[in-house]
């Protein structure tokens, strides 16, 4: 239970940093919540592979910003 809160935590999460960013919340929303389900099955780690997610949706944004800027 406590591994869907943050799942939903992340997703809102991202969303949020995406719209700062002007960039589009459902897509970064959609991607970050098959990333951290893919983490949830993959990794047997409970909760980091949630923030292991994360952190990858947060990875992909910013490379995303850095190949837009040039």
């Amino acid at each position: 239970m406590l591994g869907i809160l943050m799942i939903i935590a992340a997703v809102v999460i991202m969303v949020k940093a995406a719209d700062m960013e002007w960039r589009s919340s459902v897509l970064w929303g959609a991607l970050t919540l098959i990333l951290c389900l893919a983490c949830g099955a993959l990794i047997p780690l409970p909760l980091i592979n949630i923030a292991i997610g994360l952190g990858m949706s947060y990875f992909a944004m910013f490379i995303m910003k850095l190949v837009q800027e040039r």
